[in-house]
């Protein structure tokens, strides 16, 4: 039979592992930071569009993401997407997946300027993922000079895959959706190699650290103590029976 110091151990080790497990078990948080560019600088976005809740440079995008069965749709002849890019940037592991990338596009307009912004996600197999909501900016009928370039980085919570690019073009004033571009529309859009930063790593090797203070042991070095010891109490306990 364990003693009761060794059952107090254990069922000391036994909440450490319940609370670990349950932490690995937390989704994990999507985070990026974008930049915004147009006309070649970076963009500085017009104040007399009477829309100021965007800003330049959103890290959570105000936008849910959505089902792939849910794609959007628009039929809008005056609105649309003529060509759209993605420009892979930065892979520290070397391992094909990027955790920085630059989309770019240029929307155009039967009409001579018109402010929109726009909403762009990553999509796996099951979702589409928003990760930025640009600040305001305007297309200019169909100029070719006026492409808006959205440029990423993957900060947390995109796990290495081939994701598809969605691109949403709204309206800055009345929010109406106007044209959208995908891995349907535009062949470079689709199967995007990326991963967020906290994958894209060069190193693994596992650091442990143990600390003394005051004649107490540092936590992570105990909890390996409780689990030999909870170890070495059920061979004990086995022999006995």
């Amino acid at each position: 039979m364990l003693n009761l110091h060794s059952a107090t151990l254990s069922a000391l080790a036994l909440a450490t592992l319940l609370t670990t497990t349950a932490a690995w078990a937390e989704p994990e948080s999507k985070q990026t930071k974008a930049t915004e560019f147009q006309f070649g600088v970076q963009h500085q976005p017009p104040s007399d569009t009477g829309v100021a809740r965007r800003t330049e440079n959103q890290q959570v995008s105000a936008f849910s993401s959505k089902k792939r069965s849910a794609e959007s749709v628009v039929v809008n002849t005056d609105y649309w997407i003529y060509d759209a890019r993605v420009e892979r940037r930065y892979d520290a592991d070397h391992d094909g997946y990027y955790s920085r990338l630059a989309v770019v596009f240029d929307a155009d307009t039967i009409y001579a300027e018109v402010p929109v912004y726009a909403v762009l996600y990553l999509g796996d197999a099951e979702s589409y993922y928003p990760v930025h909501t640009s600040s305001d900016f305007f297309i200019y009928g169909e100029s070719s000079h006026d492409e808006f370039i959205v440029e990423t980085d993957l900060i947390s919570g995109f796990r290495p895959d081939d994701y598809d690019i969605l691109i949403e073009l709204y309206d800055a004033q009345t929010e109406a959706l106007l044209a959208v571009a995908d891995h349907t529309t535009d062949a470079d859009l689709s199967y995007v190699p990326l991963e967020s930063e906290n994958y894209d790593r060069t190193g693994h090797d596992v650091v442990v650290e143990v600390r003394e203070h005051g004649g107490s042991v540092y936590w992570p070095f105990l909890t390996g103590l409780l689990g030999i010891t909870l170890w070495r109490g059920l061979i004990k306990r086995r022999k006995l029976t």
